[in-house]
């Protein structure tokens, strides 16, 4: 069983919501999880459930941001920890 969905996105440079020393705006990321501990899903379902929750997400990460869905894009986790100079251990979010 599957207790909990980890997403992982690059907002875009457009979206202004980062920038460089200089003052260009810079794409940022943004980690987010979905706990199902009190509602776990089976693996089979894993791929399914993922997807439709990966839309729902951009929706709302697009809607507390006030930005275009399509200034968001879903990466991997490693691309994610790659491009990101965030310290905090991954598993503790």
């Amino acid at each position: 069983m599957i207790n909990e969905l980890n997403f992982y996105f690059e907002i875009s440079p457009k979206a202004e919501l980062a920038n460089d020393e200089l003052g260009n705006p810079v794409e940022c990321y943004c980690k987010c999880k979905i706990n199902l501990s009190n509602n776990p899903i089976a693996e089979s379902q894993f791929t399914i459930t993922k997807k439709e929750q990966e839309k729902n997400m951009l929706t709302h990460i697009a809607a507390q941001f006030d930005i275009p869905v399509d200034f968001l894009k879903s990466i991997s986790k490693e691309e994610y920890l790659e491009n990101n100079d965030d310290d905090e251990n991954d598993d503790d979010f």
